[in-house]
C-alpha cells in the first residue's frame, strides 16, 4: 500500500481498498516504507481490521507526533524508524508480535513501554530515547515479565532489555538466575555506573551499547561471548575486569583481550593513554578502538586483520587529531568500516607493503584500484582538495566522514559505479563552499552516500540509473543538474537512465533549483518529477 497524500498532517488508513469497479478488496499489512518520507504528517490513523505495521511503514516521517492503533494489530517491526517526535506509543491488548528493531530511531520517545498480555514474542531492538524509564509487562503475559523496570523472560534466564533513563540503575548486577543478555539490552543507558554481569551469564553478545557513564565494566567466568556494540559510545569507561577463570576472554591493564592475547576486543576509552598494540595481537576486533580517545596509538608489526569499525571515529582528547596511523607490512585485511570517520593527520605506508599504498592522505589497496578512506588534520585550514586517479574504480564506505577541511572531492577522473553509504558525508553547516565532481561512469546512488551541507551545485550524471531513497542531503544548494538528456522512442516519448529514484533527498533547500531534461508525450522526466515531488522550481535543459 503507498500513499500519495504527502501534503496532508492528519491521515485515517482504512483496512479496506475500493476498486474502480466498487469491489472492495481488504488491507490486513500496510508494507514497508508504505508512507515513508511523507513530509507534513503530523498524525495518523490505521483502520479497524488492520493487523501489521512492516518495516518502516513510516520511516522518517520527521513531523509525526501522534500514532493511533486498531484494536486488531497483532504484529509491529520497526514501523515508526525516523520518526522523532513520537512521545508515546499505546498498543492495543490484541497485540502478539514486536519485530525487530522496533523502538530504534524513535528518539522521543518518554516514561515506561507497556507491553500488553498478549505479546508472546518481542525481537531485540536498540532504544534510541534517553528518556525511556521503565518497561511494564501486563500480568498474565505467559513469555515476558518486569524487574524493576527491565524486562525479562518469564523464567528469568534471559535479560532483554533495561530502561534508558533509571536513577537506581547506577550500579547494577545482572539478576540471579540470568544466563543469556539480549543484544543492545544496555543500549544508550544513561544511568549506569558500574555494571556487573554475574557468574552464569555465558552470553552477552553486542549487549553493552552507548553508555555514556559507564566506568567499570566486571565480566564473570562463565562469559564465553564479546558483549561491546560495535559502536558504542563509552566515553567514561576507565577499566574493564574479566574473572581469571574465563577460558575466552583476558583483561590486561584494563584492556579486553582473548585469552590467548591474540585479538584486542575492547580499549576503554577513559585511558587516554599513548598506546602501543602488544607484539602478541594480530587481530584487532570489531569495534576495538571505536570512539575511543589515546594520546597516540602504534599498530605492531605482525599485526594481520584491522576488523570493522575497529578504528573507527578514533580522537586525540586534547587536540582532536591523531598521529600519522602506519599500516604495518604484516596486516593484509582491513573491513569495510575498519577506519571509518578517520581523524588521522596520515596515513603511511611502506612502498614495500604487499597490499595497501597511500598518498598520506587518502589509503588505497595496492593498485590504486580501491579508495578505502580519506583523513587529514581536523585542525589544518579548511582548503583541502583531493583528486582520484583514473585507477579507482571502487570508492570506500565512509570514504570521507566529518572530515571538514575537505573541500573538493573529484571523482570525475575515476572509473566508479557506485556511490557508497556516507560516501562523503560533511554535515557541518560552517559556510565553507564544497564542490563534489562525480563521474559519468557513476550508476548508482546508495542511501545517505552523499550529504555535503555547504554545497551549492550537485550534477548527477546522465549515467545514473538509481537513486536510493535518502541519498542525497543538500542542505544549501542553489542548484541540482540532471544530465540525462534522455532518448526518444518511437512513440514520442523519451526513456531516461534515471528509473529508480522515490524520495531521494536527506535534506534538500527549499530554494534549491532543480534542472534538467523534460519529457515528452505527456510523461514527466524524472528530474520533473522530482521537484514535483519535493515542490521545488524545475528549470528545463536545452
Amino acid at each position: 500500500m503507498e500513499s500519495n497524500q504527502s501534503n496532508v498532517s492528519a491521515l485515517y488508513v482504512p483496512s479496506t481498498i475500493t476498486t474502480e469497479d466498487g469491489v472492495e478488496y481488504p488491507v490486513k499489512s500496510i508494507g514497508l516504507k508504505a508512507f515513508a518520507g511523507n513530509p507534513n504528517l503530523v498524525r495518523i490513523y490505521f483502520g479497524e481490521g488492520i493487523e501489521e505495521l512492516r518495516e518502516q511503514a513510516c520511516f522518517h516521517c520527521s513531523k509525526l507526533e501522534s500514532v493511533s492503533f486498531p484494536s486488531t494489530l497483532r504484529y509491529m517491526y520497526n514501523a515508526f524508524e525516523g520518526c522523532s517526535l513520537i512521545t508515546r506509543l499505546e498498543f492495543p491488548a490484541n497485540l502478539e508480535y514486536l519485530g525487530r528493531q522496533w523502538l530504534y530511531s524513535v528518539t522521543g520517545l518518554t516514561g515506561t513501554i507497556d507491553i500488553p498480555a498478549k505479546v508472546t514474542e518481542i525481537q531485540p531492538t536498540a532504544l534510541s530515547s534517553l528518556n525511556i524509564t521503565a518497561f511494564n509487562v501486563a500480568a498474565g503475559n505467559p513469555n515476558y515479565k518486569s524487574v524493576d523496570g527491565c524486562l525479562l523472560s518469564k523464567d528469568g534466564t534471559q535479560l532483554c532489555l533495561v530502561p534508558s533513563s533509571s536513577e537506581w540503575l547506577s550500579d547494577y548486577t545482572t539478576p540471579e538466575g540470568v544466563t543469556s543478555i539480549w543484544s543492545s539490552a544496555f543500549h544508550l543507558n544513561q544511568s549506569l555506573i558500574t555494571l556487573t554481569l554475574r557468574e552464569g551469564v555465558t552470553s552477552a553478545l553486542d549487549s553493552i551499547g552507548s553508555c555514556t557513564q559507564l566506568i567499570q565494566l566486571n565480566l564473570p567466568s562463565t562469559l564465553t561471548n564479546n558483549p561491546f556494540n560495535s559502536y558504542a559510545n563509552l566515553w567514561s569507561l576507565s577499566a574493564i575486569t574479566v574473572s581469571e577463570n574465563n577460558q575466552t576472554f583476558a583483561a590486561v591493564d584494563g584492556v579486553l583481550f582473548t585469552k590467548d592475547l591474540t585479538t584486542l576486543i575492547k580499549y576503554p576509552p577513559k585511558k587516554e593513554a599513548a598506546y602501543t598494540v602488544p607484539s602478541t595481537t594480530k587481530v584487532l576486533g570489531i569495534g576495538a578502538f571505536c570512539l575511543g580517545r589515546v594520546q597516540s596509538l602504534t599498530l605492531n608489526e605482525g599485526l594481520l586483520s584491522i576488523q570493522n569499525e575497529a578504528l573507527r571515529s578514533v580522537i586525540n582528547a586534547s587536540t582532536s587529531t591523531l598521529n600519522v596511523l602506519r599500516i604495518p607490512n604484516t596486516v593484509n585485511f582491513i573491513g569495510d568500516n575498519g577506519l571509518f570517520e578517520a581523524f588521522w593527520s596520515g596515513f603511511a605506508v611502506d612502498s614495500t607493503h604487499p597490499y595497501y599504498s597511500t598518498d598520506g592522505s587518502v589509503l588505497y589497496n595496492k593498485d590504486k584500484t580501491a579508495a578505502l578512506v580519506y583523513t587529514c588534520d581536523t585542525s589544518a585550514p579548511k582548503d583541502q582538495e583531493v583528486t582520484l586517479p583514473a585507477t579507482v574504480e571502487v570508492l570506500g564506505y565512509g570514504f570521507s566522514y566529518n572530515n571538514n577541511p575537505l573541500v573538493k572531492l573529484d571523482l570525475s577522473q575515476t572509473k566508479i559505479t557506485t556511490m557508497p553509504q556516507y560516501g562523503w558525508c560533511s554535515s557541518g553547516n560552517d559556510g565553507v563552499e564544497r564542490t563534489l565532481l562525480l563521474p559519468n561512469t557513476l550508476t548508482r546512488i546508495n542511501y545517505n552516500s552523499i550529504r555535503v551541507a555547504t554545497a551549492k551545485s550537485l550534477t548527477i550524471p546522465a549515467s545514473v540509473a538509481v537513486i536510493e531513497g535518502g541519498a542525497i542531503g543538500l542542505d544549501n544548494a542553489e542548484e541540482i543538474v540532471f544530465a540525462d538528456p534522455g532518448q526518444m522512442r518511437s512513440d514520442g516519448v523519451k526513456v531516461f537512465n534515471l528509473t529508480t529514484y522515490n524520495s531521494i533527498f536527506w535534506v534538500i533547500s527549499p530554494r534549491c533549483v532543480v534542472k534538467g531534461y523534460k519529457g515528452t508525450g505527456g510523461v514527466l522526466s524524472p528530474a520533473e518529477q522530482i521537484a514535483l515531488q519535493y515542490t521545488l522550481r524545475f528549470e528545463a535543459l536545452d
